[in-house]
């Protein structure tokens, strides 16, 4: 409306953003905001100030002087007067830091901070002043049994003021916090020796034969070549031979191929044999010729 004041903010966050609103001549608000000019309001009203922080930049009571302020969507702001705040500041206020804990047992990622969802067990924002510790680890009072790797500071898109934590110590990684997990003791497994042998016909007594022989007549080759004899009994060579010659044996000629043939047993009494049949005497009387 031509007849009203129209003021220009602009945002401390955003400097390409601009609010245009208007106020009645005279009117409270126009009276409070014509002392303002050039200092930093904080404007209560999510709405049409929803970074909260403005600089008035700019008041003007004709079109003329001011068109694209008029031109713009009419916020008539007469009856909010209790929105607005002076700083009595022309600096707008720092934003307030927030910083990151991640916690070590969390494997994912962020991106902007206002939109992380808050967990112990995964990801914190805080306004704590955190900068001396970032990049290192950190055990926390309020959430004890846990560590958080701290990442910031951020200042934009946070999100905050933010709860504040109270750091208890600080470690260079999560393996030093969080300390290696413990390795179970190492069992030693001996195992089972294995007593089925595949592929082995021989009987355990050939086996024990064998091996015996071997063993006495290499104890006798040795004591030979180099004039060694065994003080601690004698050996019988002649029963080593004939043990060794049946154990050939019994492998030349298993029982199963050498068993007599079976002959058949005649039962008692034997029945007697069947006559040997003839042919029946044929006729052949006027049968042929004869000469």
């Amino acid at each position: 409306m031509i007849g009203n004041k129209c003021f220009t903010f602009r945002s401390c966050v955003n400097q390409d953003e601009l609010v245009y609103i208007q106020a009645t001549r005279d009117s409270d608000v126009d009276v409070f905001l014509s002392s303002q000019g050039g200092l930093v309001l904080e404007i209560n009203d999510p709405v049409h100030f929803p970074d909260i922080h403005y600089s008035l930049i700019n008041l003007c009571s004709a079109y003329i002087d001011c068109p694209e302020c008029y031109e713009a969507e009419v916020v008539l702001y007469d009856d909010y007067i209790r929105n607005l705040n002076a700083t009595n500041s022309a600096q707008c206020p720092t934003p307030p830091e927030a910083y990151v804990l991640s916690n070590c047992r969390y494997t994912g990622t962020f991106g902007d901070v206002e939109d992380i969802r808050q967990s112990p067990d995964t990801l914190l924002v805080t306004s704590s002043n955190l900068l001396v510790y970032v990049g290192m680890v950190v055990t926390l009072e309020e959430y004890p049994g846990n560590c958080y790797t701290v990442y910031g500071p951020y200042t934009e898109l946070t999100g905050c003021p933010c709860d504040y934590v109270t750091v208890l110590n600080a470690s260079g990684d999560c393996t030093c916090c969080l300390g290696e997990d413990p390795k179970p003791p190492v069992e030693r497994v001996i195992p089972k020796p294995v007593r089925v042998f595949y592929h082995i016909t021989d009987t355990e007594c050939e086996i024990r034969d064998n091996t015996t022989f071997a063993n006495n007549y290499y104890n006798l080759f040795t004591g030979i070549r180099y004039g060694l004899k065994n003080c601690c009994g004698d050996v019988d060579f002649e029963k080593l031979w004939i043990r060794k010659e049946l154990s050939d044996y019994s492998r030349i000629n298993p029982p199963v191929t050498c068993s007599p043939p079976a002959v058949e047993v005649c039962p008692d009494p034997c029945p007697a044999p069947e006559p040997l049949g003839c042919f029946p005497a044929e006729a052949v009387i006027a049968q042929g010729s004869f000469s």
